[in-house]
This record gives structure tokens, C-alpha cells and sequence, in this order.
């Protein structure tokens, strides 16, 4: 009997039974670099120092309100028209989501450590909270590997 076939086997099941069984998102998911969905801009401040620009559009779906972001080397911090994150995102391979996802992993990485996505369109999947859909992990792929990574409230 030939070990490897069977190894390698094995190991795919493996595998596919981690990215089957991946919990679904919980609140304490939506972190990035220090910084958590609903922590005030103040503690952003204190945690990471003043941004290097930030931007402010106005919302297409909200009339007068304001999208704001902080852009730092490595992080945005986003506050929609609130004084609290509503979103954080990362490009920076130095960044790790609360389960280990880094931009650069495998899209085979990103399902062992969160399933298969509910949703995708061109080079970005999603992964829906439980709770609401406007909540998401969203990830850009380019090259089958993770080249942006949001964790938070996105518009419609």
C-alpha cells in the first residue's frame, strides 16, 4: 500500500472540512491593527496617532451626511458620518485579521479560516454577518491571493 496518496488524500479532506466548519462572524471579527468597529475616534487617535489625510465625501445614499476617512500607512479607519469606526481595512501584509488572515494568503488560507464566501462580484468576495448583510468581511483578490482586506459596515 502506497502512504502518500493516502497522506495527501488526508490532507485535503482536512482541508475541506476546516473551511466547512468555519464559525461565522462574530463581533469581536471586526478588528483590524488595534482598532474595532464602534471604538470612538479619540481612542483611534491615542491607538494609532494622527492619520496621515483624511477624506470626507458626501454620502450618495444619506442626503447631507458625510463619508470620512482616516488613511494611515498601514490601516483606514472608516466613520461613515458618525464619531465611531463603522469599518476598518488594510493592504498591508504586516496586518492580521482576529483569525490570522493576511493580504497575501491564498484564497484556499481564506476559506480554511472562514468558509465558503455568501456573496462575490469581480475580484471581491464577501462574508455576510449573521446579523446583517450590510456587515461584512470583504476581500479583493487578485492573483488568488488577498490583496485588500475590510472588516465592517459597507453602503447600499
Amino acid at each position: 500500500m502506497n502512504v502518500r496518496p493516502l497522506t495527501i488524500a488526508l490532507f485535503f479532506f482536512i482541508q475541506l472540512q476546516a473551511a466547512a466548519q468555519a464559525p461565522p462572524l462574530q463581533k469581536s471579527d471586526f478588528a483590524l491593527g488595534g482598532i474595532s468597529q464602534g471604538m470612538d475616534s479619540s481612542t483611534v487617535r491615542r491607538t494609532l496617532g494622527r492619520p496621515d489625510s483624511i477624506d470626507v465625501d458626501d454620502n450618495p445614499f444619506d442626503t447631507g451626511a458625510k463619508l470620512v476617512t482616516w488613511r494611515y500607512r498601514s490601516l483606514t479607519v472608516e466613520f461613515f458620518s458618525t464619531d465611531h469606526v463603522v469599518g476598518v481595512g488594510t493592504t498591508d501584509r504586516a496586518i492580521a485579521s482576529p483569525r490570522g488572515l493576511r493580504v497575501g494568503d491564498s484564497v484556499t488560507r481564506l476559506k480554511q479560516l472562514y468558509g465558503e464566501p455568501t456573496g462575490s462580484y469581480e475580484d471581491v468576495v464577501d462574508y455576510e454577518d449573521p446579523q446583517s448583510a450590510l456587515h461584512v468581511l470583504r476581500v479583493t483578490i487578485r492573483n488568488g491571493r488577498v490583496a485588500e482586506i475590510y472588516l465592517g459596515s459597507i453602503l447600499d
